[in-house]
């Protein structure tokens, strides 16, 4: 019996995608799940239940940049990944559907580093909040 050839088994075949191929699509999808689902129902509820609300803020500011940088990160691998192993002129309509998925994805991320972490993350004393709604400290 012969074993996998490491050139031939990453390059797609006529069937479909080569074990490489799969294994690493698995593997930046569950990142991404993993992630997602540790950041929104875990970590996020147990900090918001036992930190003061600017210690959260101040945390969260910190953890949002990396959380949507891995996120986005892993839709556009995946994305890649997938257009590497199926050729477009083989894709039928369901592939193309697949296709646009992880793009559209990519491109609805691909702001929220800069709008969720640098304004609705920011806390009371940031001058920029302050600048942009001077009763901001008030509020709070």
């Amino acid at each position: 019996m012969k074993g996998p050839v490491p050139i031939q088994d990453a390059v797609a075949s006529d069937t479909g995608p080569s074990n490489t191929i799969k294994l690493l699509h698995l593997l930046f999808l569950s990142t991404s799940w993993g992630m997602q689902v540790w950041v929104t129902f875990v970590a996020g509820f147990v900090m918001s239940r036992h930190l003061p609300r600017h210690t959260f803020g101040s945390i969260q500011r910190e953890l949002f940049p990396y959380y949507f940088h891995i996120s986005s990160t892993c839709a556009f691998l995946n994305l890649t990944l997938f257009a590497m192993s199926h050729p477009s002129e083989r894709l039928s309509k369901e592939n193309m559907t697949q296709v646009a998925s992880p793009f559209l994805t990519r491109a609805g991320q691909s702001p929220n580093p800069f709008l969720c972490s640098s304004g609705c993350l920011a806390d009371h004393g940031d001058p920029r909040t302050v600048k942009r709604n001077p009763q901001a400290p008030k509020l709070q």
